[in-house]
C-alpha cells in the first residue's frame, strides 16, 4: 500500500492507538477505500498494516524510549497550532538561518513577498521524555525494498528533497511558542510564575520513516536538535518582533 490515502490511514491508526482506542486496521483501510473486497487479499493487507503500527509503537527509538511506553500524560497526538506571521521575507529568514549554518533549509524562490497571515499546522505527536518536550512526525515514504534504504544516513536525501527539516524547524518553533506561554509554577503564596527555559525544556525533532523501523539499528529514525538561539530568534522574526535589518 502506498499513496496519500494510505499515509492518512496509518496516521489515523497511530493517533487512535496512542489515545487508547482499539487497533482496527481493517476498518480504517475499508473506510479509506483501500481494500479490494476480496478477503484473500484484504486480510493480509490489514495484518501488514497492523504490524506496521505495532512496530512504530514498540520500536526502541532511543535507550528506554518507545511510543507505547509513554504515559498518557506524556503525549499529545495531533498537536494543532496556528500563529500570526509578522512580515519577514524569505531572504531575511534565510539570512537568519545562515547564522547557524542552516541557510539551505529555507528554499530559494523568486517570490520575496513578506510573509503574513497565519502559520497553521498539526504535529503528529508532541511528547515529554527525560524532562524535555519533543516533536515527532510519521512518514510513510517508500524509499526502497532493502533495509539499508532506511539506514539513518540514507534518510537525509529524502528529508531534504521534501523540505522536512524546515518543517521540523517550524514545528519546534510552534512548540517553543506554546511552552513559553503554558509552562508555569505556583509558589507557596499562590503566585503564578512562568517557568519555561528552552535550554532545559525544549527537545528535538524526530521523524519516523515507519517502513524502516525495526529493520536495523536506528533504521527509519531521523533525529535532530536545533540551537536554542535559533529557535528563539526565528520565533521573534516570524512574529515580527525582531528587527532583521538591524540583526543582519
Amino acid at each position: 500500500l502506498k499513496g496519500p490515502a494510505f499515509g492518512d490511514s496509518l496516521h489515523a491508526l497511530l493517533e487512535a492507538t496512542l489515545l487508547g482506542e482499539p487497533l482496527d486496521p481493517a476498518a480504517q483501510l475499508a473506510a479509506a477505500g483501500l481494500l479490494s473486497g476480496d478477503p484473500a487479499l484484504d486480510a493480509p493487507a490489514a495484518a501488514a498494516v497492523g504490524a506496521l503500527v505495532q512496530a512504530t509503537l514498540n520500536s526502541e527509538l532511543a535507550p528506554g524510549l518507545t511510543l507505547a511506553g509513554l504515559s498518557p500524560r506524556a503525549k499529545r497526538p495531533e498537536f494543532g497550532f496556528a500563529f500570526a506571521l509578522g512580515g519577514a521575507t524569505p531572504t531575511e529568514l534565510r539570512a537568519l538561518l545562515a547564522e547557524h549554518g542552516l541557510a539551505e533549509l529555507w528554499p530559494v524562490t523568486d517570490a520575496e513577498r513578506a510573509l503574513g497571515g497565519l502559520m497553521v499546522g498539526a504535529i503528529d505527536l508532541v511528547y515529554e521524555w527525560q524532562g524535555r518536550f519533543h516533536v515527532l512526525d510519521y512518514k510513510t515514504n517508500w524509499l526502497g525494498e532493502r533495509a539499508s534504504d532506511y539506514r539513518p544516513e540514507a534518510l537525509e536525501p529524502a528529508m531534504r528533497v521534501h523540505h522536512y527539516p524546515l518543517q521540523a524547524l517550524i514545528y519546534t518553533v510552534a512548540l517553543h511558542r506554546y511552552l513559553s506561554r503554558r509552562m508555569v509554577r505556583i509558589d507557596a503564596g499562590g503566585q503564578i510564575h512562568f517557568d519555561y527555559d528552552p535550554a532545559r525544556h525544549l527537545g528535538e525533532a524526530w521523524y519516523l520513516f515507519v517502513r524502516g523501523l525495526g529493520t536495523g539499528p536506528n533504521h527509519g529514525i531521523w533525529r535532530r536538535g536545533f540551537p536554542v538561539e535559533l529557535i528563539v530568534a526565528l520565533d521573534a522574526a516570524l512574529d515580527g518582533a525582531l528587527d532583521l535589518a538591524e540583526a543582519a
